[in-house]
């Protein structure tokens, strides 16, 4: 009779293959992972029933779907009732034993375990009740925030590393246990370790490991319709000028470029808001900012770069103006620039550029001489330092 194999099942938090030596990251250290990696099976793909903590590891439990079960958030009960891995385990005379996080919300604790050795990380009640009526943001039903990131950094000791301390001990002294039984039989034992799940905080010796100039920053990608283009510019100008980090991807023309940003392919896009404002009414995009001078009637909620601290951007959303040729006559082109200004102001006039989105100026030829000598210089410099070349 073939023997039945011993299972250790070995959990980590929010752990994404692309941060694994295994899986091609050249800064992350991870001999052991790399370890088990060489010896045994490595998945190129993976699929996760649920974003949300309970909810997936409910799924992940029972092998059903989340929303079979009513796992819908972090207090969703996992009902004693429904059947898991572990259940079906001890069927075949496993000697079960959860070791670490499982996030079982609910009187039953076990779930199919023989033996639970440590406590759970987090609450096992329904205090992490979502609010799912409340619709102002910046509310998540998740309940997570962005503290845990703007906390990270150097810890001598923090609850979650007692925790994983106490998982791998206790995981290692059951298994010592259980070999000493007389009647020892085959085992399953799950070892769940919170980290690296925020806070992003960590002892010295593991910090050390990464010098700050050899972790590159995060890269957000961007699409543009071209190099050069006012959905272009203005984004490598917040790059240079701001350290976002962003990576640009040129697409030949906006309607293509929109659709991807809808469907999820890319994640930030910078367009003309003819093309960009009924996609936003519908919800298929959300507006972040606009790069005019003052907000879109039709925007009303959507505030300008300058309202949002990059007013030196303004301008990089596009203009048009009237030129003459070199040698025109002086009077001439004093006449034509009253004509214009004048024209600019008539309602008829500023109703049509409003509703395309456009913003009348006036000035005299001076000013927009003046203006044009600014521009030229502002992203001539931005495109020279950056290195910006055309398609």
């Amino acid at each position: 009779m073939k023997k039945s194999p011993n299972i250790l099942f070995i959990m980590a938090d929010q752990l994404v293959a692309s941060a694994l030596s295994a899986y091609g990251n050249p800064v992350v250290r991870t001999p052991n992972l790399d370890a088990l990696a060489a010896r045994g099976t490595v998945f190129e793909n993976a699929y996760c029933n649920n974003p949300i903590c309970a909810s997936s590891r409910f799924s992940m439990m029972s092998g059903q779907w989340s929303s079979r079960i009513g796992a819908f958030d972090n207090a969703s009960e996992f009902p004693a009732s429904v059947p898991t891995f572990a259940h079906y385990l001890r069927s075949l005379d496993y000697k079960t034993c959860l070791s670490g996080k499982m996030h079982f919300v609910g009187p039953d604790q076990l779930h199919g375990f023989e033996e639970r050795v440590t406590t759970d990380i987090y609450p096992s009640d329904f205090g992490w009740t979502a609010g799912w009526a409340q619709r102002v943001e910046p509310y998540a039903p998740s309940q997570m925030s962005m503290r845990g990131v703007v906390e990270s950094g150097l810890c001598v000791r923090s609850l979650q590393m007692d925790y994983d301390d106490s998982v791998a001990n206790q995981s290692v002294q059951w298994l010592y246990d259980h070999v000493r039984r007389l009647e020892a039989g085959p085992f399953l034992l799950v070892s769940s370790f919170t980290h690296p799940h925020n806070p992003f905080t960590i002892s010295a010796p593991y910090w050390d490991l990464y010098p700050e100039d050899r972790v590159p920053m995060p890269s957000v990608p961007f699409i543009h319709a071209g190099a050069g283009s006012t959905s272009h510019l203005p984004i490598e100008f917040l790059k240079a000028t701001r350290r976002i980090f962003v990576v640009p991807i040129p697409y030949r023309g906006q309607p293509q470029a929109i659709k991807d940003v809808i469907a999820g392919d890319i994640h930030l896009f910078s367009g003309a808001p003819a093309l960009l404002v009924s996609h936003v009414k519908a919800g298929k995009l959300k507006a972040i900012a606009v790069t005019s001078a003052r907000r879109l009637d039709d925007l009303p909620h959507a505030p300008t770069l300058a309202e949002s601290g990059y007013g030196d951007v303004v301008g990089g959303s596009g203009w048009f103006g009237i030129v003459a040729p070199v040698g025109t006559p002086a009077a001439a082109v004093r006449r034509f620039n009253e004509e214009l200004n004048a024209a600019v102001k008539a309602p008829e006039v500023v109703d049509r550029l409003r509703r395309a989105y456009a913003f009348p100026a006036s000035g005299s030829p001076e000013e927009f001489a003046k203006f044009l000598g600014e521009e030229r210089a502002r992203w001539s410099k931005l495109i020279k330092e950056s290195n910006l070349k055309a398609d």
